[in-house]
C-alpha cells in the first residue's frame, strides 16, 4: 500500500513537471502579425459604367502591395480576383476609378494590402451603378469646318463650313450642312464623317435638315435658279434623289428649312414667296402639296421647324405683322395651322425648333432685349418662358430635343464679334470642346 502510494505521487509529480516544462515565458509569445488595418474607401461619383474608391491604410509598414478589387460576389473578392487594381508597395493611402462596368448593376469593392507575413482586407463595400446614360449629338461648326460634338468631344466633318442638322440611327451618326469651294456653295450631308454631295456646286446649294427612316435618308434644303442665286427652290432630297417643292421663280420661290418623316409621308416646312406680291407666306409641304400657315397680305412669316405626332402637326417660327416694314416678329408655332403666339411684343423674337414630348410642347429660340440691344436664349414649355443663362450680350437657342424629364437645348452666344457654341441641360450649361473664337451649335439629338 505505501508502495502504491508513492508511485502514484511519483507519477503526479512527473506529470506537473511536463506541463511545467511546456509553458512559454513572455519571451517566447509568437511574433504578432503587422499591425496594418487597410479600410475601403465609400463608393463615389457612381456612374452607369464607372466608380471611384480606394482604400485608407493606418500604421503601414512593409507593405509590398495595395489596390482595390471588386466583383457582384462578396464572396470571391481576394487578391486572385481578376478585377483589381493594384497602387503597388507603399504605406499612403490611395483612390482608384473603376472602369468599363456593367449599367444598373450592383458590385461589391473591397481594398487590400499584402505585406510579409499575409493579406488583410476592408469591408466590403456595395454599390449600383446608374443606368445607362444617354449620348448627346450636338452639329454646328468650329473654326472653318463643319463639325458635332459627342458628349461635349469635337468631332470634325470634313469638305464642309457647317452642319445644320443631326440624326443618329443605331451607330451611324448622320448630318446635313454645306460646303463651300470654288466661290460657290454645295448642299451635303456626311454619314459616319463621309460626306455625300447632293448639288453640283453650279449653283449655290445649302442643306438645312436631316433624317433617317428605315434605310431612307431625307434631306431638306435648296439651292438657287442661277449661281447668282436670286430665287431659291425650296428641295428635299431622298436617298440622294431630289425633289423640288417651288419653281425658283419670281413668282414661286422659298426656303426649306425642316423635314419630318412620319411613316410615308414627308412633310418639308419653310416658306414660300412671290416677288411681285412682296409676300413671304410661312408653310409647309406635305408630299410636295403647299400647306400655307399665315396670311401673306398681312404679315410677313416663316417657318423654321416642323415635327408631327400622331395625327398633329406642329410647325415653328415667326410671324411680322404688316408688310414692308411691318411690326415687331412675334415668336409663333401652328398646330394643325392654328397659330399660338408665344411672344406679343414689344421685343423682336423667334421660334428655330420645336419638339413634341406626350402633351407638351417646347420651343426654342431667342427674344430681344430692348434694354440693352441684345438678346435673350430662350425656351418654352407650353407657352411659359424660360431664359438660359448666357454671359454675351446676344443669345439664342437653335435647337430643343426632350428625353424623359430633361430638356436639351443647344444654341450660341456673342460678343458682336465672336460666336460661340452653347449647349444647356434642364437649364444648366454644359461646356464643350472648344478652342475656336468662332463656333455654333445648330441642332441636337440625343439618344
Amino acid at each position: 500500500m505505501k508502495l502504491k502510494n508513492a508511485a502514484l505521487i511519483a507519477t503526479t509529480i512527473y506529470t506537473l513537471a511536463v506541463v511545467i516544462g511546456c509553458k512559454k515565458t513572455d519571451d517566447e509569445q509568437p511574433i504578432p502579425a503587422n499591425p496594418t488595418i487597410v479600410s475601403t474607401k465609400p463608393a463615389t461619383n457612381i456612374g452607369s459604367t464607372s466608380v471611384v474608391s480606394g482604400g485608407e491604410l493606418v500604421s503601414a509598414t512593409n507593405i509590398t502591395d495595395r489596390g482595390i478589387i471588386w466583383g457582384s460576389d462578396s464572396n470571391t473578392l481576394t487578391v486572385s480576383n481578376l478585377n483589381k487594381i493594384s497602387n503597388g508597395a507603399g504605406s499612403s493611402s490611395f483612390t482608384d476609378t473603376i472602369q468599363n462596368l456593367q449599367p444598373s448593376t450592383s458590385y461589391y469593392v473591397r481594398a487590400y494590402a499584402i505585406y510579409v507575413s499575409g493579406v488583410t482586407y476592408g469591408a466590403a463595400v456595395k454599390f449600383t451603378t446608374l443606368p445607362p446614360q444617354p449620348t448627346v449629338y450636338i452639329a454646328g461648326y468650329h473654326g472653318s469646318s463643319a463639325a458635332y460634338w459627342k458628349n461635349g468631344q469635337l468631332v470634325s466633318l470634313p469638305n464642309g463650313i457647317k452642319a445644320n442638322s443631326i440624326y443618329v440611327v443605331g451607330n451611324d451618326v448622320y448630318a446635313a450642312g454645306e460646303n463651300l469651294s470654288g466661290g460657290s456653295g454645295r448642299a451635303v450631308y456626311w454619314k459616319n464623317g463621309n460626306v455625300v454631295y447632293l448639288t453640283n456646286g453650279v449653283r449655290y446649294g445649302i442643306a438645312k435638315s436631316i433624317q433617317v427612316s428605315g434605310n431612307d435618308v431625307y434631306v431638306a434644303g435648296y439651292d438657287y435658279n442661277t449661281n447668282g442665286f436670286p430665287y431659291p427652290i425650296v428641295k428635299y432630297w431622298k436617298n440622294g434623289t431630289e425633289v423640288s417643292l417651288t419653281a425658283g421663280t419670281p413668282y414661286n420661290y422659298g426656303l426649306g428649312n425642316s423635314i419630318h418623316v412620319s411613316g410615308s409621308d414627308v412633310y418639308v416646312a419653310g416658306y414660300s414667296a412671290n416677288q411681285s406680291l412682296g409676300s413671304f407666306t410661312a408653310c409647309y409641304w406635305k408630299n410636295g402639296q403647299q400647306v400655307t400657315l399665315s396670311d401673306s397680305t398681312s404679315s410677313i412669316a416663316e417657318a423654321r421647324s416642323i415635327f408631327v405626332a400622331g395625327n398633329d402637326v406642329y410647325v415653328a417660327g415667326q410671324v411680322r405683322p404688316g408688310l414692308g416694314l411691318g411690326g415687331v416678329q412675334i415668336a409663333t408655332y401652328w398646330k394643325n395651322v392654328q397659330a399660338v403666339s408665344l411672344t406679343n411684343g414689344p421685343a423682336w423674337a423667334c421660334v428655330f425648333s420645336i419638339y413634341i414630348n406626350g402633351s407638351d410642347v417646347y420651343a426654342a429660340g431667342y427674344e430681344e432685349n430692348n434694354a440693352t440691344g441684345g438678346s435673350f436664349a430662350r425656351y418654352w414649355k407650353n407657352g411659359v418662358a424660360f431664359t438660359l443663362p448666357g454671359t454675351n450680350l446676344y443669345n439664342s437657342a437653335h435647337s430643343i430635343y426632350v428625353l424623359g424629364n430633361d430638356v436639351y437645348v443647344v444654341g450660341s452666344e456673342s460678343d458682336g464679334y465672336y460666336d460661340k457654341a452653347k449647349y444647356w441641360k434642364n437649364g444648366v450649361e454644359i461646356p464643350l470642346e472648344i478652342s475656336s473664337n468662332f463656333s455654333d451649335a445648330t441642332s441636337v439629338f440625343v439618344k
